[in-house]
C-alpha cells in the first residue's frame, strides 16, 4: 500500500469519519424532534416520504452518480483533466434533466399512487413538496460524488448529507422550543429550504473547482460513454433500494399507520449499523477505481479486506448492544410509543452487520468494470426479497418483513463477495491479516518511500 494511497485513505477516512458521525448524531437528534412533534400516524407518512425521495432521487440520478466517482477518478489518476472536467458537467446536465422527467411524472400520479398502494391520504396532500425535495436531493447527491470522484472527501462530506442535516437539525429544534408540535407539511417544507440552500452552495463551489482542471472538455467524453457506465449502476441502485427499504412500502400496503412508524423507526436506528462501511465506502470507490485501473490487484485487495475488517469491530459492538437494549434504545430516541419495534430492530441489525461483514464488495462492482454483474445480482436478490416480504406482511407482520430484509440483504452480499472474487481475482470480507500479507505490505512500503 503505497504512501499516496495511505495518505488519501487516512485523510479521506478522518473527514468521513468525523462527518458521519456529526450526521449520525444529527440524524438521532432530528429523528427524536420529529418524533414529539408529529403524531403516530404522521410519523409514518413521514418515514415514507423520506422514502418515496430517496427512490425518485436514485430513478432521477440514473446511475450518474457512481458513474461520475469512476470516471473522474480514473481521468484523474491517468492525468486526463479534461475528460473529469467533462464527466462533472454531463453529470450535472443529465441529472437535471432525468430528475426533471422523474418528477413530472410523480406529480402527474403521485396523489393516486399514495391512496391506492400507501392508502394515505397525509402523503398525497405533501405530493408537490416531496418532488422538489427529490430533485434537490438528485442535485445534492450529484454534487457530492463529483467531488468525491476529485478525491475532496471534505466537500463530499460536507454538501452531501451534513450541512443540510445541520441546518435542519436546527430549524426543527427551534420549532420545537417556540411551538412544541408540527404538521407534516411544515416538516417537509424545513427540509427542502435546508437541502436548497445546502445544494446552491455546493454547485457553485463545484463548478468553480471543475473550471480549474483545464483542457478542452467538449470532446473529451461524450453522454453517450456516460449513460453507457451509468444505466446498469442505475438498476442497482433502484434494485438495492427494494432491498433496503422496499420493505417499509410493503408494510405500509398491509399494515397499519403505526406499524409503519414502528417498523420506520427502528429501520432508521438500525441502518446506523452500517455506518462504519458507509464511512468506509464514502472513501473507497475513487481508489478502487484508480488503484484497478493501474492493475495492482495486491494493494487493492489488502485495502478492501482491512477497511472491512475496521468497519466490523464497531458495527459487531453496537449490534450486541442493540439486541440487549433494543427496547431502551427505541424509547430514548423515539418515545415509549414506539417501543414495540424491538424485536424488528433486532432482526434488522443482524442483517446490516452482515453487510458490513461482507466489506465494499459492490463498490468493487462498480468501480472495476463489472456494473452489469451487480445488475444482475441485485435484480435477483430484489425479487426474492420482495416476494418473501408480501407473502410474511400477512402471515408475521413487522417481523415477519424484517426477516425478508435480512434474508435478502445476506443473499446479495454473498453473492456479490463471490461475484468480486470471479472477476477481479480479490477478496473483500473481512479477516485478519496473515504474516505474508504484513511483510508484503512492509515490502510495498519500502519501495514506495524509495
Amino acid at each position: 500500500m503505497d504512501g499516496s494511497v495511505k495518505q488519501r485513505l487516512f485523510s479521506g477516512g478522518l473527514w468521513a469519519v468525523s462527518g458521519q458521525v456529526l450526521r449520525m448524531l444529527l440524524g438521532l437528534i432530528s429523528s427524536a424532534l420529529v418524533a414529539r412533534l408529529l403524531p403516530v400516524a404522521a410519523l409514518g407518512a413521514y418515514f415514507l416520504a423520506i422514502s418515496i425521495v430517496d427512490f425518485l432521487a436514485l430513478v432521477g440520478q440514473g446511475g450518474l452518480q457512481t458513474a461520475v466517482v469512476r470516471v473522474v477518478a480514473e481521468s484523474v489518476g491517468l492525468k486526463n483533466p479534461a475528460r473529469a472536467k467533462a464527466a462533472i458537467n454531463l453529470t450535472l446536465l443529465g441529472g437535471s434533466v432525468s430528475i426533471a422527467i422523474v418528477v413530472t411524472v410523480f406529480w402527474l400520479w403521485g396523489p393516486r399512487f399514495s391512496d391506492m398502494v400507501f392508502h394515505s391520504s397525509l402523503l398525497a396532500g405533501v405530493i408537490g413538496l416531496i418532488g422538489l425535495w427529490a430533485i434537490i436531493m438528485t442535485l445534492q447527491q450529484l454534487v457530492a460524488e463529483s467531488f468525491r470522484g476529485l478525491h475532496d472527501i471534505r466537500l463530499a462530506a460536507v454538501f452531501g448529507r451534513l450541512l443540510p442535516s445541520s441546518l435542519v437539525c436546527a430549524l426543527f429544534g427551534i420549532q420545537w422550543l417556540v411551538q412544541g408540535s408540527s404538521d407534516l407539511r411544515r416538516i417537509l417544507i424545513l427540509w427542502v429550504a435546508a437541502s436548497g440552500m445546502s445544494v446552491l452552495v455546493g454547485i457553485g463551489i463545484l463548478l468553480r473547482k471543475a473550471g480549474r482542471l483545464g483542457g478542452d472538455s467538449r470532446h473529451a467524453l461524450s453522454m453517450r460513454e456516460m449513460s453507457g457506465i451509468a444505466w446498469p449502476i442505475a438498476i442497482t441502485t433502484i434494485t438495492l433500494f427494494a432491498v433496503a427499504q422496499g420493505d417499509l412500502w410493503i408494510l405500509a400496503m398491509f399494515r397499519s399507520a403505526k406499524a409503519v412508524a414502528s417498523y420506520g423507526a427502528a429501520l432508521r436506528i438500525a441502518s446506523m449499523i452500517g455506518a462504519p462501511l458507509l464511512v468506509v465506502n464514502l472513501v473507497l470507490p475513487p481508489m478502487i477505481a484508480e488503484i484497478f485501473a493501474k492493475g495492482d490487484r495486491q494493494t487493492l485487495e489488502k485495502v478492501l479486506r482491512f477497511t472491512a475488517t475496521l468497519a466490523a469491530i464497531p458495527a459487531t459492538l453496537v449490534v450486541f448492544a442493540v439486541v440487549v437494549e433494543r427496547n431502551e434504545i427505541i424509547r430514548l430516541i423515539y418515545g415509549a410509543r414506539y417501543v414495540d419495534a424491538g424485536p424488528v430492530l433486532a432482526i434488522l441489525s443482524l442483517g446490516q452487520l452482515i453487510s458490513v461483514l461482507a466489506g465494499s464488495c459492490g463498490f468493487t462492482l462498480t468501480m472495476t468494470g463489472h456494473q452489469t454483474s451487480m445488475m444482475i445480482i441485485s435484480a435477483a436478490s430484489g425479487v426474492v426479497t420482495i416476494g418473501l416480504a408480501v407473502v410474511l406482511a400477512r402471515t408475521g407482520g413487522a417481523a415477519g418483513v424484517a426477516v425478508a430484509a435480512t434474508v435478502g440483504m445476506a443473499l446479495q452480499n454473498i453473492a456479490m463477495v463471490y461475484a468480486v472474487k470471479a472477476k477481479t481475482g480479490v477478496w473483500t470480507y473481512v479477516g485478519l491479516p496473515s504474516a505474508s500479507w504484513i511483510d508484503a505490505l512492509k515490502s510495498h512500503r519500502g519501495r514506495a518511500d524509495r
